[in-house]
């Protein structure tokens, strides 16, 4: 796993990872706080996908060009418990799926026709302010562990990472 301290940081991924208008994410994650970002991506038009956890709930908010909607899963056990939770998100067009361990919900967005599948820097664990928008109910980074993050089936090695910023360890997760 790698370690996101309570200090802040995110990791920038290579551009061979992108998020299209049909993706899957999965990950785990150990968190040690209730709230923070763990996924970021947004282009140039407003766009965005923003995974991050508020008082313990899971929320995946997305912007495709025509307005803002999300979905959340809140867990019948906290995710701060020590153990290991699995998070998917699945996106086809304007259908977002989140699983959060065995707990499914999704939401249906309006389609947007001029749809453009862009390849934009996806942040894990956090980014920079400037990047998050204003609709977000959380702007802290993650604290916690994240391990066996998967795009499309590819896996995520986060020490080829095209950038690590701030205080987060690669392949170290402390013990709780």
């Amino acid at each position: 796993g790698t370690y996101f301290s309570s200090e802040g940081g995110y990791i920038i991924l290579d551009e061979s990872f992108s998020l299209g208008l049909k993706f899957e994410v999965v990950f785990e994650v150990r968190p040690r706080h209730s709230s923070g970002i763990l996924m970021h991506a947004h282009n140039v038009n407003g766009e965005f996908l923003n995974i991050h956890m508020k008082q313990g709930k899971v929320i995946v908010k997305l912007n495709n060009g025509i307005k803002d909607f999300s979905t959340a899963v809140t867990p019948k056990q906290s995710l701060c418990d020590g153990r290991w939770h699995r998070i998917a998100v699945i996106r086809d067009t304007n259908v977002i799926q989140l699983d959060v361990d065995s707990e499914v919900n999704h939401v249906v967005g309006p389609l947007n026709p001029r749809a453009i599948d862009h390849r934009e820097p996806v942040f894990v664990g956090g980014a920079p302010e400037a990047f998050l928008t204003f609709s977000l109910t959380t702007r802290n980074s993650f604290t916690g562990c994240i391990r066996n993050f998967m795009i499309d089936e590819r896996p995520v090695i986060f020490s080829k990472a095209a950038l690590v910023s701030g205080a987060v360890s690669i392949n170290v997760c402390p013990a709780e």
